[in-house]
């Protein structure tokens, strides 16, 4: 599980006194192991879960009632699985976590999900709420301008940032597109050849563009250009993917059409 959510629940395992060393949006072992022990110090059960009462208690940093919580089922539709799709796919389509919708059904999301299984999925949303309708849009444009797959551009700026522009990463990475100053430098001087302003729409110019020069640059290989967005060029050529690379890829390729 890797995203800006993540990034959101270790800083909020820091505030509360149980800090990472890095910030790297990936829920790993470390993570896990920084959730159960918060859970045992809030009197919760100690499963590595965040679920409601978790959440709740990381944002208020209040220890939750003793009373024994009433589940009830969220309203919903059954979905089948059918081959190709994915728990990141289908949340996305119902404008739900990954979370939400493995807790929804008992479903331990590090598992494969088999083609199917019946699942009960939230009444669908729109993925894209009226104050990212902005942000689809310019995404649309400048994939169209630099020749890049709409989908695709639409999958990673949601990957990235969740169609948010004011998100920050702890390596300075910003925006929808959460570019890095380095990235933005070189795609400004080689890639589109002028000044880029400032804002959420110059930071998808900026975004897309680098994203239609790494196609290009990998052959039209959407994984290994994928990966090389979130890792670095050079780190893909020189090692390949790597296990968290490819988790990102793969969340990724899920996403595309679905938002």
């Amino acid at each position: 599980m890797v995203g800006f959510d993540v990034s959101v629940l270790q800083f909020l395992l820091a505030k509360r006194g149980f800090p990472l060393r890095y910030l790297n949006s990936n829920f790993g072992t470390t993570t896990e192991q920084r959730v159960r022990k918060f859970q045992r110090r809030m009197g919760l059960p100690v499963d590595g879960v965040v679920g409601k009462r978790t959440r709740a208690a990381l944002l208020t940093g209040r220890r939750p009632r003793s009373h024994t919580p009433i589940v009830r089922r969220a309203a919903g539709h059954r979905h089948v699985v059918r081959p190709g799709e994915t728990l990141t796919g289908i949340a996305a389509r119902a404008g739900t976590t990954v979370g939400a919708l493995a807790r929804l059904n008992r479903l331990d999301p590090s598992r494969f999900l088999l083609v199917g299984t019946s699942l009960v999925v939230p009444r669908a949303r729109a993925a894209v709420s009226r104050t990212s309708t902005g942000v689809v849009a310019s995404l649309n444009r400048w994939a169209a301008h630099y020749g890049v797959s709409p989908e695709l551009a639409r999958a990673l700026a949601w990957q990235e940032s969740g169609f948010q522009n004011h998100v920050r990463s702890h390596v300075g990475a910003v925006g929808v597109m959460q570019v890095i100053p380095a990235t933005w430098f070189f795609t400004e001087r080689f890639v589109i050849g002028a000044p880029v302003p400032r804002t959420a729409d110059g930071n998808i110019r900026v975004g897309v563009a680098f994203l239609g020069h790494l196609l290009r640059e990998f052959r039209g290989d959407v994984r290994l250009a994928l990966g090389a967005y979130y890792r670095g060029p050079a780190a893909v050529r020189r090692h390949g993917l790597g296990p968290e690379t490819r988790h990102f890829v793969a969340n990724v390729l899920a996403l595309r059409g679905r938002v």
